[in-house]
């Protein structure tokens, strides 16, 4: 007989995988009305829980993001079939990168975009004066769906740390929220 420990260690791994080797999250946002929005976007990210994207300030989810941080982001196989679907589903909160966190996170994002053969990205590329920006989500809640029971997400951690940043007092103003 299988430990939940074990199962929950083999729904991370399978977690960890789909983040990895996935080009595309599904993020949704919801104005301040709480009307939703979700959005395909190419991501890189670091340690599980932080991910990383470009987009116009000006785009709906972007803007969505402003007036409410809470986001939640679907990652999965499109092309498996629905008998063995698998996706991570993460709650957290979202921001315009800037700062110091800027440098680090437009360096993890470009080495993605390099190792898939796309250009290179510099911060330059994504501060105020430019077209894009870079936003940065962390997650608090990360689930995987279990492989036993129909559509029931099991709470996971992908990873422990929680990655340095600006982003620990939005962080914790949504934990334990539903995004």
């Amino acid at each position: 007989m299988t430990s939940i420990h074990a199962k929950k260690q083999e729904l991370a791994a399978i977690g960890r995988h789909l983040v990895d080797h996935e080009q595309y999250l599904i993020l949704a946002t919801a104005d301040c009305d709480g009307h939703p929005w979700a959005s395909p976007l190419w991501y890189a990210h670091a340690g599980y829980r932080e991910y990383l994207w470009v987009s116009s300030p000006d785009s709906r989810h972007s803007r969505n993001i402003e007036v409410r941080p809470q986001v939640s982001i679907v990652i999965f196989d499109s092309s498996a079939p629905p008998s063995g679907a698998q996706a991570v589903y993460i709650s957290g909160a979202a921001v315009v990168t800037t700062g110091s966190d800027l440098d680090r996170s437009v360096e993890i994002y470009s080495r993605r975009s390099q190792e898939l053969g796309l250009p290179e990205w510099t911060p330059a590329m994504c501060r105020a004066s430019a077209r894009v920006r870079l936003y940065r989500a962390i997650a608090s809640q990360q689930f995987v769906l279990s492989p036993d029971v129909v559509d029931v997400r099991v709470p996971v951690t992908l990873t422990g740390a929680v990655p340095s940043g600006g982003m620990a007092g939005t962080e914790a103003a949504v934990q334990g929220k539903d995004a």
